[in-house]
């Protein structure tokens, strides 16, 4: 009876030290106090606490009590040897009344310490399968010898202690990553905020916090940070994005972003990176409004030529002459196009754009472009299948969309055949685990885009560098696509070419909202 009552008391005492284990956070004061708990409840001369190095693999002496106790301190045991390396390998208790006789001792420890180790009883520290460690016992006091009820005693205390030292472990391994982390970023000279679901800052670097003059102690933010956190909740999941700040004045972030997802898919937080790239934006700015002020200088004069060309047309009594005038006509008006083309770019291109992005009916749209290229559609015979959704309504900046899916659908025509046909179609359907995105697909029988021309569509640059170092004529200079990837990627979509039943295949990708 003595026995029972005893044991139900030892119970309570080690009830009362896990409880008051809860504050600690420092991993060596724990260890001290889950060890003395042990050397107390067990009446042991001394004991260890043993923990697994992860970068060695080796078990080292992280606390001890007794004599010798700092000498023990620091002593790596291999894994697959000793009492402790039979114990971590079977996640099994050990109770040894004299360690002389057992062939499993490793006296190693004893003679580096001059610890004489009589009995021993040694418990795992795990969680579930995974054995980080152990915890042992020396020598019962008074020359008194282990018992079983020893045993479960210490397997009690070490089950329940190792629920607490592997969680403090990972809160100390998590928060010296976000102290390295957080060092890291904050010696950065770009900018990195992380904002929640909520699009409220929760975290922002000393370069973040000098771009916007923001502070998160006011709790409000700057209207410059406003503009930039309006720019991306307006976009569904954007990669990148170039934004114009009010003030400081002209200045322009590049930013990059990258969503924080829970295991189902749910958005948790945004991380931005920004970096200031307004010298870079000036100077290419500079280069665009000088493209632009020539394109003007010549669009007057062009248009002038096209009416002095076509009145030559009327007056030309030779078919065979005014064959040839009709043919520079048609030339002077691909100039005209080119020139109103470059124009557009020029413009786009001065700065990142502010879009006027608003739901808006999609058919409508499509039936404005359908009239501008009518002429073409005529000329060349071709049938149109238009398959759009009359209530469908995205969100889109209808000017800049117009544009570009006008020159799309223009190209698609003028590479046609007289005769053939081309489809258009929005699908609704979602792309991706989380947004809802519509993609317009358009087919057409044209003249296919090679595997050279697919490298280089949609990057100006690429364009007219190799039209500089070949000998293509100026028609054929093609920057639809180039004008299409930065409209569509300013929206947060894309575009892609390909092909399908020899069919050529445009897919024009737009975020709903």
């Amino acid at each position: 009876m003595d026995k029972v009552l005893g044991t139900q008391e030892d119970y309570l005492k080690i009830i009362n030290v896990i409880s008051s284990l809860n504050t600690i956070r420092e991993i060596s004061r724990l260890l001290d106090e889950i060890l003395n708990a042990a050397v107390i409840l067990i009446d042991a001369e001394a004991g260890s606490i043993i923990l697994k190095e992860k970068e060695t693999g080796f078990f080292t002496i992280k606390a001890a009590i007794g004599d010798k106790a700092e000498q023990f301190k620091g002593v790596k045991i291999p894994v697959n040897k000793g009492i402790v390396g039979w114990t971590v390998m079977n996640n099994a208790s050990l109770l040894i009344s004299d360690v002389a006789t057992d062939t499993r001792w490793y006296n190693k420890s004893d003679k580096e310490t001059g610890f004489q180790t009589k009995s021993i009883i040694c418990v795992p520290l795990a969680m579930d399968d995974n054995v980080f460690g152990a915890i042992e016992v020396l020598n019962k006091r008074n020359g008194g010898l282990y018992d079983v009820r020893d045993e479960q005693i210490l397997n009690i205390l070490g089950a329940l202690a190792a629920t607490t030292i592997y969680n403090l472990i990972l809160f100390k391994e998590v928060e010296e990553s976000k102290k390295k982390i957080e060092s890291i970023i904050n010696g950065m000279a770009d900018g990195v905020m992380l904002l929640d679901k909520n699009y409220k800052v929760t975290v922002a670097n000393p370069a973040a916090n000098q771009i916007f003059n923001f502070s998160q102690d006011s709790g409000s933010n700057t209207n410059a940070l406003n503009t930039l956190i309006s720019e991306i909740s307006s976009i569904s999941m954007p990669d990148l994005l170039d934004v114009v700040l009010l003030k400081p004045e002209g200045t322009v972030l590049s930013c990059k972003i990258t969503y924080l997802q829970s295991s189902e898919h749910e958005r948790e937080g945004i991380i931005v990176a920004l970096r200031n790239i307004t010298k870079i934006k000036e100077k290419e700015r500079r280069k665009s409004e000088i493209l632009m002020l020539i394109a003007y200088q010549l669009k007057e004069p062009i248009a002038k030529l096209i009416n002095v060309q076509k009145e030559k047309i009327v007056s030309t009594a030779d078919e065979t002459v005014k064959k040839q005038e009709v043919l520079m006509l048609k030339r002077i008006e691909f100039i005209s196009e080119l020139i109103t083309k470059l124009i557009y770019y020029a413009h786009i291109d001065t700065g990142p754009m502010r879009l006027e992005r608003k739901p808006q009916l999609v058919l409508p749209v499509f039936e404005s472009i359908m009239n501008d290229v009518q002429e073409y559609i005529h000329l060349k015979q071709i049938q149109m299948v238009i398959n759009i959704d009359a209530n469908l309504k995205i969100k889109f900046d209808q000017e800049t969309i117009a544009e570009t899916l006008r020159n799309l659908l223009l190209d698609a025509i003028l590479r046609s055949s007289e005769g053939s046909s081309i489809s258009v179609v929005l699908d609704t359907a979602a792309v991706g685990p989380e947004v809802n995105y519509v993609r317009l697909i358009i087919e057409d029988d044209g003249k296919s885009f090679s595997h050279d021309e697919k490298q280089r569509i949609f990057s100006l640059e690429k364009q007219i560098d190799k039209f500089m170092d070949s000998e293509d004529e100026l028609k054929d200079l093609n920057l639809t696509h180039a004008f299409a990837s930065y409209i569509l990627s300013a929206h947060g979509g894309n575009i892609t070419i390909g092909s399908n039943n020899q069919k050529n295949v445009t897919i024009i990708t737009l975020p709903k909202e």
